[in-house]
């Protein structure tokens, strides 16, 4: 298919040299980088498929796709007004591309791997900016029949042949326009932004994605539902007329609708969008773009030297360890964990978007119900509901499953070949460093979540939520000791990344344990007595872990290799 998609591309090679591109060079940039992308998967789909396996992922890659295009479906069955759905569809589907697009971005757009290959070479901005943009596109475009099969043959059973191949039509202009709009801003980023700030923006632009995405995921059926979504029609909400998807949309609305002006506009622009997002990717974004990928190459180490310059600075890290350990070890371990968790932007990337479900559940629990279908009106009930529903108990608890993420990417990291200096060093007692990695994984990634909860819910159910967030602190960190034990067994940031597997049984009985003592913080949460004593049981219960936890030998750390 990529390779299919590939000489259509180059084929009208007089329109790639009036455009100053070099289409002899161009096809062998793409050649080359397609042969690498067949022997392993998109990012999206790593995770999911062995390294032996990854050969065959398009096709894996193509039915996901497909099943995921499938569900976009649920706007024609929800919105009464075609012009709205189909508006709404290709949003859906702009969307997803753009997610994909963000994804791989960072290793295809601004990838300076083969800096040193293709840069060296007569190879101007032009083609170099061009060859990167289309090797996005052509894997784009890929996913893009997968994902719009199944609105394609919804169209043609619903309105014939003819507004099918329409159809195919308005999926291709959505893809090249997602495309063009997604590398404008990131060439835009390139051309005006330091290496360094450059960088940063990516990682923060992938993580808010990804959140929006996930609340995507809870609000849209609800949003879909409402009186407003079954009352809107493009024509009366002038707001609307902005969105790119909806000047796709209108092109359908030409051989479905008698003609309008507005209609007639919203198609050109349709029309007109991808041309010019095309020009200026080439003729004005693309200018400087393999000085810029130099800079990108080297922008970390005049940060570190400025930094060096700068003095070392006592952080909140440095702080915190100060007054939460004990020995040097666990300082040592603390540390660690806080510093790279910090400064590594894959674990960020990674991390980051996984722990997005406790605000989005938040705002979901508090505005929608919980527990019933039927969301109350007023705001006084809305408080009321979280009162005696027990749903801010709920919340504490689900921000416990952010632990058993944490802790896997703690173990694993892509530099983790400089784990060598746990063997070098003379760590005579492992358990003291791992209790540091365990205390920096409570302090930076779940107290923070009970300490913001408890806040919020002073104000919205009242100072009894203050042992409620005690007790479940204490449940957390006693989780925490329980996955360290049994499932986390490396130091931190020491293995490779990999397809995790094979602890099935243990996370289940852990998270059993878990669910059994959130069950009797439920039962005896109307009774604060109850509360207050389970708090010191389980602090103290914690403290006597946390003792042995730093007594272990670690005996699996020692027989790594």
């Amino acid at each position: 298919m990529n390779r299919l998609i590939l000489k259509l591309l180059l084929a009208p090679t007089f329109l790639w040299k009036r455009m100053g591109v070099d289409p002899e060079k161009l096809r062998l940039i793409l050649s080359v980088k397609l042969t690498i992308d067949d022997r392993r998967p998109l990012t999206a789909f790593r995770n999911s498929q062995k390294k032996k396996e990854s050969s065959g992922s398009n096709i894996w890659q193509f039915i996901i796709m497909a099943i995921m295009g499938s569900v976009f479906l649920i706007y024609f069955l929800f919105l009464n007004d075609p012009y709205v759905a189909y508006s709404f569809y290709f949003f859906s589907l702009m969307c997803v591309l753009g997610l994909m697009l963000i994804a791989d971005l960072s290793t295809i757009l601004i990838d300076t791997r083969d800096h040193y290959i293709i840069l060296p070479r007569p190879v101007d901005d032009r083609t170099f900016a061009v060859s990167r943009v289309l090797h996005i596109g052509i894997l784009l475009l890929g996913l893009l029949v997968a994902l719009a099969l199944p609105g394609l043959i919804y169209t043609g059973i619903k309105y014939g042949i003819g507004l099918a191949i329409l159809f195919l039509l308005q999926a291709l202009i959505t893809g090249i326009l997602t495309l063009l709009l997604v590398n404008q801003f990131y060439l835009m980023m390139i051309r005006w932004l330091p290496a360094q700030r450059l960088k940063d923006l990516i990682a923060m632009v992938q993580v808010v994605f990804s959140v929006a995405v996930f609340a995507s995921y809870y609000f849209g059926p609800v949003v879909l539902r409402t009186s407003w979504a079954q009352q809107l029609h493009i024509e009366s909400a002038p707001w609307s007329w902005v969105f790119p998807p909806v000047w796709v949309a209108s092109l359908q609305q030409l051989a479905t609708q008698s003609l309008t002006w507005l209609v007639i506009v919203l198609s050109l622009l349709g029309l007109i969008a991808p041309l010019v997002a095309l020009w200026l990717v080439i003729r004005i974004f693309s200018a400087g773009f393999n000085d810029k990928l130099a800079a990108l190459a080297g922008g970390d180490e005049s940060t570190s030297t400025r930094n060096s310059a700068a003095g070392i600075k006592r952080t909140w890290g440095d702080r915190l360890s100060s007054a939460l350990t004990r020995h040097p070890l666990e300082s040592a371990g603390f540390r660690i964990v806080w510093l790279i968790t910090g400064r590594s932007r894959e674990f960020k990337q990674k991390l980051y978007p996984t722990m997005a479900y406790i605000p989005v559940y938040f705002v979901f629990f508090f505005f929608f119900g919980f527990g019933n279908r039927e969301s109350p009106r007023s705001f006084g009930d809305r408080l009321e509901q979280m009162r005696e529903g027990g749903a801010f108990i709920v919340l504490f608890y689900l921000s416990l499953f952010t632990l058993m993420t944490v802790f896997q990417f703690i173990a694993q990291n892509d530099r983790f070949k400089a784990a060598w200096i746990y063997k070098a060093a003379p760590i005579a007692a492992p358990g003291m460093l791992m209790a540091g990695v365990l205390k920096a994984a409570l302090t930076k990634f779940f107290f923070p979540f009970i300490i913001v909860l408890a806040l919020v819910g002073i104000p919205v159910v009242g100072p009894e939520v203050v042992n409620d967030a005690l007790l479940a602190a204490a449940i957390g960190s006693i989780e925490a000791v329980l996955i360290a034990l049994f499932m986390m067994k490396a130091y931190p940031f020491s293995q490779p990344v990999k397809q995790t597997g094979g602890n099935l049984v243990t996370t289940l009985l852990v998270m059993s344990f878990v669910g059994l003592l959130g069950y009797g913080h439920y039962f005896i949460m109307s009774y604060e007595l109850f509360v207050w004593a389970a708090c010191l049981a389980a602090w103290g219960a914690f403290a006597v872990m946390l003792h042995y936890f730093r007594k272990d030998s670690w005996q699996v750390l020692q027989t790594q290799d």
